[in-house]
């Protein structure tokens, strides 16, 4: 049964083209401070958590250069939905 499960793999394209062969590491970058004010935000999206009042996901902000944070709840996690939530959130 391995012998089989090993010829499979080897002939399966998909597999072989999704197999990762050599890892790399990301390192670290030194982060300069954005001169202005909302100059560098970072934003995550957080959910799916259970329904309340419409919302099952919660965009987060946080402003780098003076530490502002924020949550807002939104219905999708679409990139739209995002995007219209940084505009008009």
């Amino acid at each position: 049964m391995n012998k089989d499960i090993m010829q499979w793999t080897q002939c399966c394209a998909d597999l072989q083209m999704s197999i990762i062969g050599h890892h790399t590491g990301s390192g670290t970058v030194a982060f300069r401070q954005p001169k202005h004010h909302f100059g560098h935000l970072h934003a995550n999206v957080v959910g799916p958590i259970p329904p309340s009042d419409g919302g099952q996901y919660f965009f987060t902000i946080t402003e780098c250069s003076i530490h502002w944070s924020d949550a807002i709840p939104m219905s999708n996690a679409t990139a739209r939905d995002c995007a219209e939530t940084l505009l008009h959130g």
